[in-house]
């Protein structure tokens, strides 16, 4: 019996899932790499959605006779694959998703349209900014669960499935930690700070209360007011909606409204644009403040604030002016200088917690 390997994706989350694909009388049958069976899709509702033999990858769907969501995604990869699979269904080739507008899709193509008219009004980039203002935080929060699992994919090194360190003393400490400082935080988001295992040293704020601290930040940093300075810069910019802002901005407002009207296929990949994006100038600076008003209402001091950018400084002064200059993001002298302004207070966590934070991620 022909079985190769396949990606699927269910339609109903941005995961894809490494998969066996085999053929038999009917039916498609897809299963899991360990042999359990996942779903079977009438062969006679097989529909090519784009892709094929000559240029892979190949993707198919069912039309849902079945019972399949419409947006359920089968994709092979491999050329040799595509060929076998299009020789055992000799009629697959001729069926092609024809996409017709549905009710969702003029409602898109009446915002794209009243969307074009707006930009040539306003400017782009005014433009993002006031539609931002009137996201979803249901949207937000869709996307950015998916944003914070693509990011801890790309530093997973390769392994099956984002990583993130697990429960325990750490993550209570860190969870207390960011309970204090959005107590006096007006924002209706559900906080999910989470911890992932590399020796890079970095923080990612996503939409919609979803925050990742690269676990090299906590190693290197020399007490806990420096990762909670770090961490409510992170909130922020999450607060302050400059996440969504520059994924709307990177993706295109077009994308914006094609998920708002349900297709999630273009969820994958948003992890990535922010990994690579940076925050401009204002969007630092304003983040900046906000860190600096959540410390002083927690009472934690700001001197872990003002030494991390400090560091930041002493490394950057290698820089050629001009390279400096360019940087996105205010000088980090600057910065520590604006921190300096800072409240003073305690370390934001006892040394049990610390201790406990340090070790959060084993090994």
């Amino acid at each position: 019996m022909m079985e190769f390997p396949a990606r699927y994706n269910d339609g109903k989350t941005a995961q894809n899932q490494n998969v066996r694909i085999s053929i038999e009388p009917g039916r498609l049958v897809i299963g899991d790499e360990l042999g359990g069976r996942i779903t079977r899709w009438q062969i006679a509702q097989l529909e090519i959605i784009d892709g094929s033999a000559a240029r892979p990858p190949l993707r198919l769907s069912s039309s849902a006779g079945d019972g399949t969501p419409l947006d359920a995604r089968l994709i092979i990869e491999d050329r040799t694959h595509c060929v076998e699979l299009l020789d055992q269904l000799p009629g697959l080739a001729k069926r092609r998703r024809v996409h017709t507008p549905g009710v969702g899709q003029a409602l898109l193509y009446g915002a794209v349209t009243a969307l074009i008219l707006a930009i040539l009004y306003f400017g782009y980039p005014r433009l993002v900014e006031v539609v931002t203002r009137f996201v979803p935080v249901t949207w937000e929060e869709q996307v950015g669960q998916a944003s914070a699992e693509q990011i801890a994919q790309v530093f997973s090194r390769g392994k099956d499935g984002p990583q993130f360190c697990g429960a325990g003393p750490g993550a209570a400490a860190l969870r207390r930690l960011t309970g204090r400082l959005v107590a006096k935080t007006q924002s209706p988001y559900q906080w999910r700070v989470r911890v992932v295992p590399t020796g890079k040293v970095n923080a990612f704020a996503a939409p919609g209360g979803h925050i990742l601290i690269l676990s090299g930040l906590i190693k290197q940093a020399k007490s806990p007011d420096e990762v909670a300075g770090v961490l409510a810069h992170e909130i922020g910019h999450v607060v302050l909606r400059h996440s969504t802002q520059s994924l709307i901005q990177q993706m295109g407002i077009t994308s914006l409204f094609t998920i708002l009207f349900g297709n999630q296929g273009i969820l994958p990949g948003l992890g990535e644009l922010l990994i690579a994006f940076s925050f401009s100038r204002e969007a630092e600076t304003e983040a900046d403040g906000f860190a600096l008003e959540l410390l002083a209402n927690a009472g934690i001091r700001a001197g872990g604030l003002k030494r991390f950018f400090a560091r930041l400084a002493k490394k950057s002064e290698k820089l050629p002016d001009f390279l400096t200059m360019l940087s996105t993001h205010p000088a980090s002298g600057q910065r520590a200088q604006q921190a300096k302004k800072g409240p003073e207070g305690d370390p934001g966590m006892s040394d049990r917690d610390w201790a406990d934070l340090r070790k959060i991620c084993p090994g």
